[in-house]
């Protein structure tokens, strides 16, 4: 249980990008929260949520009030399986500000964390709410072709080649990021990105084309034994995220063989244009080189 709230707890913190700084304080509520709800009480927890509601004033953005009520959704409940009809009713309401109350349209690294955030709150009211459990399924994707060293393009406005033995696992619905998938469990996820909210990688190289690349391969935890890998492709303005995993190995990524497969991947990656979409993404595609290149 413990290992789950932890999980939800890097989920939330993950970096605010380029919010608006009292936005990004709504975030950091919703991690307090978590901790309470971790080694705290329901009380504590919810005691946090209105510390938040509290930082707010008659100036503040509506559309910010979302948060609190998906805070208190967080604390509604004890974590764990099963429905939460404690949880129903704020997570309605968070969905019918951001209705209301749109947010704004600036950045693109804002506007997706924005999208992610609603869909989160769409699927925990599908979950616990018994009148959404209702809804008509999302259409499962058609299922993605296998192209042995074809060239991906994505929505995200970017194409990159498969290493030998890889293939595209997932193309996400929200922003378009592609997630491959390797040989003996590995993973790689691909994402175009702004450079806001990111600190530098420690390690940088510079690429054949003279592009460069920063890179990390640390413990996927404090004092983990499993080892994982990430990576910036530095471009004008913004970059393009890479990093690696792996599943079902104590060591995880293997340092040889994670950069190589890295490398090949960056060096391919190529800007077509802006990003397609922000929200409800049709999936990419993935074309043998030859057709490609045309």
């Amino acid at each position: 249980m413990k290992r789950v709230l932890v999980l939800t707890l890097i989920l939330l913190c993950r970096p605010a990008r380029a919010l608006p700084p009292e936005e990004k304080e709504m975030l950091a509520v919703l991690g307090k929260t978590v901790v309470q709800m971790i080694y705290g009480t329901q009380d504590t927890a919810r005691a946090e949520c209105e510390a938040g509601r509290a930082k707010l004033t008659e100036a503040s953005p509506k559309y910010l009030g979302a948060y609190i009520e998906s805070c208190l959704a967080l604390a509604a409940a004890p974590f764990g399986p099963g429905k939460k009809p404690a949880s129903c009713a704020y997570y309605q309401r968070a969905l019918r500000i951001w209705k209301d109350n749109p947010p704004p349209k600036d950045d693109d690294d804002s506007r997706i964390a924005r999208a992610n955030r609603r869909q989160e709150w769409r699927k925990a009211a599908q979950e616990h709410c018994p009148e959404d459990a209702q809804a008509e399924p999302k259409a499962k994707p058609a299922p993605i072709p296998h192209v042995p060293g074809g060239i991906v393009e994505t929505q995200e406005g970017i194409s990159f080649e498969l290493p030998e033995g890889w293939s595209v696992d997932k193309f996400d619905d929200i922003s378009g990021w592609t997630n491959l998938k390797g040989p003996d469990g590995y993973f790689m996820r691909v994402e175009r990105s702004g450079l806001g909210g990111y600190a530098d990688y420690p390690d940088k190289e510079n690429l054949p084309d003279g592009r460069e690349l920063q890179t990390e391969y640390k413990p996927f935890l404090p004092k983990s034994k499993s080892f994982v890998l990430y990576a910036r492709l530095m471009l004008k303005d913004e970059c393009v995220r890479l990093g690696i995993t792996r599943i079902k190995s104590e060591e995880g990524v293997e340092k040889d063989r994670g950069f190589a497969w890295l490398r090949a991947v960056a060096s391919s990656v190529k800007v077509l244009g802006p990003r397609l979409c922000i929200g409800d993404c049709p999936p990419g595609r993935v074309q043998p080189k030859a057709k490609a290149a045309k």
